[in-house]
């Protein structure tokens, strides 16, 4: 049957997640070519609009809704992606929920490590230095899982060991 290209990518991301969960490259891939679709429409493309385009949203405890594990290893594994702290090779072989645990813990670092840099007027040198003493911290863990060395339930004390 014909499809838009807004239906054909909600359905790459639904089929995607059913099919290749485990394999998180692929799915981060269905999150930014959704991101890019919506960016070049000029439609909201915050992280739940993006969660809820796909299908990656569930029912939250109160109102509204919450996003997927995947959504959120998806989202916060963008962010370091794109700021240059941790690349997609170093990201492949891992599964959904140690991407998850790690890169929102890298993610809830670098925005400490901003509130606070902000807070006491460091020069911005000093706070992307520590950002980047995260992110040695975060490839670092990232190899470990794939080593077998750390399990996903470990990652996030890691980080900041």
């Amino acid at each position: 049957m014909p499809l838009s290209d807004e239906d054909m990518l909600k359905y790459l991301g639904r089929e995607n997640l059913e099919d290749y969960g485990a394999d998180f490259l692929v799915m981060l891939e269905s999150w930014k070519a959704a991101v890019k679709f919506r960016r070049a429409r000029a439609e909201k493309s915050e992280d739940l609009d993006i969660a809820e385009f796909l299908g990656w949203t569930r029912r939250a405890d109160g109102p509204g809704k919450r996003m997927t594990d995947t959504a959120l290893a998806c989202t916060a594994a963008s962010k370091l992606i794109h700021g240059g702290y941790v690349s997609r090779d170093e990201l492949d072989g891992l599964d959904v929920r140690s991407v998850r645990n790690l890169c929102s813990k890298m993610v809830s670092r670098h925005e400490q490590i901003d509130k606070m840099g902000k807070a006491t007027q460091r020069p911005a040198r000093e706070v992307e230095q520590a950002k980047q003493t995260i992110a040695r911290a975060g490839r670092t863990v990232a190899r470990e899982i794939k080593e077998g060395n750390i399990g996903s339930r470990q990652v996030r004390s890691r980080v900041d060991v």
